[in-house]
């Protein structure tokens, strides 16, 4: 199941999606110009992944046991 949630405005600020009533896929939080600045990763309820991003690119990664990998503005590893 794909749900939206919108602020006073009406404008999305996240996508969340759900499979057997637990949090599944992606969920994404975006800012006020529309652009993606997290996306946290499910599966069976648990978080898996979470990448932040600036100007579209990821600027940060955390797996599901807390390591933080942290990224050039180039998207590359640093």
């Amino acid at each position: 199941m794909l749900c939206s949630v919108k602020d006073s405005t009406g404008f999305v600020t996240e996508i969340r999606r759900y499979r057997g009533g637990q949090k599944h896929g992606n969920w994404d939080k975006f800012n006020k110009k529309g652009e993606l600045v997290t996306r946290n990763t499910y599966k069976k309820g648990k978080r898996v992944w979470t990448f932040h991003y600036r100007d579209e690119e990821v600027i940060q990664s955390i797996n599901k046991k807390g390591k933080i990998r942290n990224f050039k503005s180039c998207g590359c590893g640093s």
